[in-house]
Order: C-alpha cells, then sequence, then structure tokens
C-alpha cells in the first residue's frame, strides 16, 4: 500500500506527513490496500517545516504531482498551542489555510486539497497513544475507519461527533 518513504524524495499523489513509526502504521492500517498513499514519517511535529520544505524541494513540478497533502499530529498537552503551531508552520511554508478552515476536512491551496487532522481527535488533548483500546488493535472497525478511508480519497467527510 505505501512505498518505502525514508529514501524516497519525489512524490506522487496523495501525501501524508505523520509525526512517526506508530503513525504510519495507523494510516496503513486504516486506509484500504487500493489507494495509494506516500506515508512520511517527521520524527515529531517539529520537524514538519523541514520535511514539507524536503518534499517541495525533491518534487519536480510539485504542485502538478502532489494532489493532496495530508498532515496528522499529535495534540499532545494543549491542543491550541498545536493547532497554532501547525497553522504558523503551514504558513511559513506558503501553505496558508483560510482563517474559517475547519480541521480534519480538506481545503484547496493552488492545486493541492490539504489537510490537517490533530489527534486525538481534532479538538482535544492527547495523541495517538492516549487513544484507548480498541481503537489501535481493532482500528479497521473503529469509527474513525470510515472517516479516515474518505478523507484519503479526497472526500472531506463529516464532523467527528
Amino acid at each position: 500500500m505505501s512505498e518505502n518513504t525514508h529514501s524516497k524524495t519525489t512524490y506522487d499523489g496523495i501525501v501524508v506527513i505523520v509525526e512517526g513509526e506508530v503513525d504510519k502504521k495507523l494510516i496503513e492500517d486504516l486506509v484500504p490496500n487500493k489507494i495509494s498513499l506516500n506515508i512520511v514519517p517527521m520524527s515529531g511535529y517539529t520537524n514538519l517545516k523541514d520535511k514539507l520544505g524536503d518534499i517541495k524541494k525533491g518534487t519536480k513540478n510539485f504542485l502538478a504531482r502532489i494532489t493532496h497533502l495530508l498532515i496528522i499530529v499529535d495534540a499532545d498537552d494543549d491542543f491550541s498551542a498545536r493547532k497554532k503551531d501547525v497553522f504558523n508552520i503551514l504558513n511559513t511554508a506558503g501553505i496558508g489555510l483560510s482563517s474559517n478552515y475547519a480541521l480534519g476536512t480538506l481545503e484547496q491551496i493552488n492545486s493541492i486539497q490539504v489537510g490537517v487532522f490533530i489527534l486525538p481527535d481534532n479538538q482535544s488533548t492527547g495523541s495517538l497513544e492516549t487513544v484507548k483500546p480498541p481503537f489501535y488493535a481493532h482500528c479497521k472497525i473503529d469509527k474513525l475507519a470510515p472517516y479516515f478511508s474518505l478523507y484519503f480519497i479526497g472526500v472531506s467527510p463529516p464532523k467527528l461527533s
């Protein structure tokens, strides 16, 4: 499903930037095999700016080749601060989401659909690791599985309840 992204420098289609290897595994488990993704772990959200720069620099005709750019990070101890930090990093990288952007949806920036998801649920503090079982052990039947499936095929899913 996903390609080896550690040595890859040029990307096509859907690019998903995640904090680490556990997040990468979650996405691989949730997204149907027929959807081809480039899942790029960044070793912590503070590396987002550098990872975006690497992807843009390494991908010739970036705007023509990337259809979706999805960023998935943990809220950790301060959801509001994490959201602000991620938005500032995106703005600095030239990917300015609108002031009324709703987390977990897709917004067209130039020719790329851009989306941000802050775990665990786009509103609370926590992380992938704080989501209680059976979420990860049985993620294919969890309520987030259909959500992520829609997200990765370019459809803005409904807000989580």
